[in-house]
């Protein structure tokens, strides 16, 4: 099955996300986790996604080896889990091409236990030194209405980490929606080096893939869909996407 039309790659400007510098808020910070749209492509309609700050990816939020920071992650979410989670009955289509490198359902039938999900989250920083009360501990979620605040140490060397949801059983599906970013901690010691911080020259990169759903006449809907193989657990997504972008 081929795209009619396929989508112009390198059409669209790369995002830069927003950023959030711990010192310029005193080091207390409060991230909205919302419902939102998003465009992937020039071509394709908006999708609805779940971010942090109701963007895709979430700030990224950058701070100092040492600085504690303390976040309130204030659960907004409205409405049901915006992507199709699916398992198609086939490991490849009717011309032998692998169902996972191509978009929409082929197949499947719609997961009504994902469907039915609603907003549950929590944080986990990833590669962060963070107590244990804080690392994002995967059943200590908090609700649509709900905030919860997090402390930070931040006492390691610099590094460029990620920031995403880690629901029990639901991670892959919560961060699909969207629910990712970036965190940078940084030193004297990267300082020494003489390199670029921040833009324009310094570009965090956030790599993921995505799939979307058919219309009736095979055409891209904007829809999210989280589509597996019999045989295979993870999704590998056709669509390459870059802070957002295809």
């Amino acid at each position: 099955m081929r795209l009619t039309p396929p989508l112009t790659p390198f059409v669209d400007p790369l995002p830069a996300p927003r950023r959030l510098i711990a010192g310029e808020h005193g080091g207390r910070m409060s991230v909205p986790i919302r419902t939102g749209t998003h465009r992937f492509h020039r071509d394709l309609p908006e999708s609805t996604i779940w971010g942090y700050d109701a963007t895709m990816p979430g700030p990224v939020i950058e701070t100092e080896r040492g600085q504690a920071v303390t976040v309130e992650w204030r659960n907004e979410l409205e409405g049901p889990l915006p992507v199709t989670t699916t398992v198609a009955p086939e490991s490849a289509d009717r011309e032998g091409l692998p169902v996972q490198c191509v978009p929409g359902l082929s197949g499947g039938e719609p997961d009504r236990n994902a469907e039915a999900l609603t907003g549950q989250t929590v944080v986990h920083l990833h590669g962060g030194l963070t107590p244990a009360s804080y690392d994002g501990w995967a059943e200590n979620l908090f609700g649509p209405g709900q905030p919860a605040v997090f402390h930070y140490p931040n006492d390691q060397r610099a590094a460029l980490l990620w920031y995403h949801d880690h629901v029990m059983g639901v991670t892959k599906l919560d961060v699909y929606a969207g629910l990712a970013g970036l965190w940078i901690v940084r030193d004297e010691r990267e300082r020494e080096l003489g390199l670029p911080e921040g833009p324009p020259f310094e570009v965090p990169l956030l790599l993921q893939d995505r799939n979307f759903d058919l219309d009736e006449e095979g055409g891209l809907t904007g829809r999210l869909v989280h589509k597996t193989a019999p045989d295979v657990m993870e999704a590998f997504a056709p669509f390459t996407i870059v802070n957002g972008k295809i």
